[in-house]
């Protein structure tokens, strides 16, 4: 009697929290949306490897980007957010630009794409899901948090979502279900295929590269597939991550860490952009007739206006990424920045901008 005692006395010495840390956390439900969203953002990673990373393939890639999108929409709307008309006219964009891949195939203008899809896809499911209307201020920041802190602050939780699904009731048996209607339809699905293939040569070639690749060619799908998932798990994070647990940008926290970057004084920040400035100074003043020659119909020998223009615009894109990274270096590292920024400093920053 008394050792027992004893072991009751002990264990409610116990602080509250070492109680709290001995007993299990209760296992984390998934809603049915969330467990039908976790097979669909997989399946979505493995054809955004096939379609964007390894075979940009034009209207199919512009498919899955719409296709995406709307998951995206449908997912935050069946979990009860609203979307503004901001929202609404940023998730246009995405529709507009996922067209980009019928349009062209330069590799640089669909990199360029596929990157600002992502981006602002994130961004934009991030916006619909917090009630700050300062989203955007602190955009740094707010990129770190819908594009790394949220996605993979969940990023195991589409595996597990998976899995509940399949360990619920008539959930496995759903799976095998489908997995045999997709076995059935193999005859009739190949008939089509081929009436297809013999109507129309590019559902020929579209095939071929689809399904009836080499069989060392298809082993990449291997690696395919295990990237895809990496990449799934990543989309389920970014949304399951702003639907439950949303972490806004503090302003506070914000300005204590722009407040620490500022490192340089001043002088030293317009004695390193000087020599910028002159040499775009001395570069308009000798180019000045080059620069007017579309207006005045003087081209430089060689030049069509075609290739005057898309050179002209390539060059303009290259300026305005290097003056981009100075002005926000400056605004970032100089100790004088902000609300008291100097008149030196204005001038420095206007100057870029119009040099753009």
């Amino acid at each position: 009697m008394n050792d027992y005692n004893e072991i009751y006395n002990a264990t409610a010495a116990l602080p509250s929290h070492a109680a709290a840390d001995t007993a299990e956390k209760p296992a984390e439900v998934f809603e049915k949306k969330e467990q039908i969203l976790s097979f669909l953002c997989m399946a979505a990673g493995f054809l955004f490897v096939r379609f964007c990373c390894y075979h940009v393939t034009g209207l199919l890639t512009t498919v899955l980007f719409c296709l995406m999108i709307t998951m995206y929409m449908i997912y935050l709307k069946r979990s009860g957010k609203a979307f503004a008309k901001h929202h609404k006219a940023l998730a246009g964009v995405l529709y507009i630009f996922s067209a980009v891949y019928t349009i062209t195939a330069n590799h640089l203008l669909t990199f360029l794409c596929t990157v600002f899809l992502i981006v602002v896809s994130a961004l934009l499911v991030y916006a619909v899901c917090q009630t700050d209307s300062n989203t955007f201020r602190w955009l740094p920041f707010t990129m770190e948090k819908a594009l790394f802190s949220h996605p993979f602050g969940s990023y195991q939780k589409c595996a597990s979502a998976a899995l509940s699904g399949m360990r619920e009731k008539n959930g496995l048996k759903n799976i095998l279900h489908i997995i045999l209607g997709l076995i059935i339809t193999i005859p009739l699905t190949a008939i089509v295929a081929v009436l297809l293939s013999r109507a129309d040569e590019g559902v020929a070639k579209m095939l071929n590269s689809l399904i009836f690749e080499p069989s060392f060619d298809s082993l990449i799908l291997i690696p395919h597939a295990a990237f895809g998932l990496l990449i799934g798990f990543y989309i389920f994070g970014m949304l399951y991550s702003n639907v439950k647990t949303p972490k806004c940008v503090e302003d506070s926290a914000c300005e204590h860490r722009i407040l620490k970057m500022r490192i340089m004084p001043n002088a030293m920040v317009y004695a390193a952009v000087t020599p910028i400035c002159i040499l775009y100074v001395l570069f308009f003043v000798s180019q000045f007739q080059y620069f007017l020659g579309g207006f005045t119909g003087q081209l430089s020998d060689g030049y069509t206006y075609a290739e005057y223009a898309r050179k002209g615009f390539f060059e303009l894109c290259q300026v305005c990424c290097i003056n981009f990274v100075v002005i926000g270096v400056m605004s970032f590292l100089a100790k004088h920045c902000g609300k008291e920024r100097p008149l030196i400093l204005r001038i420095y920053t206007l100057f870029l901008s119009v040099s753009s």
